[in-house]
């Protein structure tokens, strides 16, 4: 299994490309957008650009974007997969609503690469307990995570903004048997 997951963006290039086994600009990336279905039009097009901008800046220009409710896919298309920040609730609810959760074992299984940022890395572990301190909840969410791993990531740890930082001690507090591990923003937790 290849896991790239961080707080924010991707602060060691060279631990993805190790993974991906393919030189950037000649790798495949698909964006998972649903974490974002929040935001306004406007907002989302703004940070969905911004991370593509990134991505190119880094040399991984071969992207596409993939909103999982409307979007027609095969995951083994691509060399990496990117799972954005925002809503962690909101994009766990869209995994399970179209399944993509047992689509993405399969791509692991078969070698792809699951890269996820904040939120993105939120979800594979086994619970989101506790984050509706840093994440509007709906009224009835899923608290389980993906339990791909079998660490609880807590992001933006370093955060200057109250609702997310020193966040891990709260969510231990709701996951007392499971292994909660606080990120920075320039912090990474790869798994290859």
């Amino acid at each position: 299994m290849k896991l790239y997951l961080s707080s924010y963006r991707v602060p060691h290039p060279e631990k993805l490309f190790a993974l991906i086994g393919k030189a950037p600009n000649r790798a495949t990336g698909a964006i998972i957008t649903n974490a974002k279905d929040r935001k306004t039009p406007e907002q989302r097009e703004e940070k969905l650009s911004l991370l593509e901008t990134f991505l190119s800046s880094i040399g991984l220009t071969k992207t596409v974007r993939i909103n999982l409710y409307t979007d027609q896919f095969e995951l083994a298309d691509y060399d990496y997969i990117y799972v954005v920040g925002g809503n962690t609730f909101d994009l766990r609810r869209a995994m399970l609503e179209t399944q993509f959760d047992e689509k993405l074992r399969r791509y692991l299984d078969d070698g792809g690469v699951y890269v996820g940022e904040s939120a993105g890395a939120v979800v594979v572990g086994p619970s989101l307990r506790g984050f509706e301190i840093m994440d509007e909840a709906p009224t009835k969410p899923s608290w389980e995570g993906l339990g791909i791993i079998d660490t609880i990531l807590v992001p933006h740890n370093d955060s200057i903004e109250d609702k997310f930082r020193g966040r891990a001690p709260s969510i231990k507090a709701k996951n007392t048997d499971t292994n909660v591990r606080p990120l920075n923003d320039d912090e990474d937790y790869v798994i290859s």
